[in-house]
């Protein structure tokens, strides 16, 4: 199965703040876009895996 993103983001780090042994980065948007074959679905993350959403198949209740 090979995923695709559904959008991304390019930012520039505007600060790395210490929290540990993390740090947080701040991030400011530079550009960004959407693409892939399959626009309309979200991607969603359920159960411990990444899944999506899907039309009901006819006859199947809601």
């Amino acid at each position: 199965m090979t995923s695709v993103a559904v959008a991304w983001l390019e930012c520039r780090m505007v600060d790395r703040i210490p929290a540990g042994d993390h740090y947080i980065v701040l991030a400011a948007p530079v550009r960004g876009g959407h693409g892939g074959r399959d626009q309309s679905r979200p991607l969603l993350y359920h159960d411990r895996r990444y899944t999506s959403v899907t039309e009901p198949k006819e006859g199947t209740k809601p």
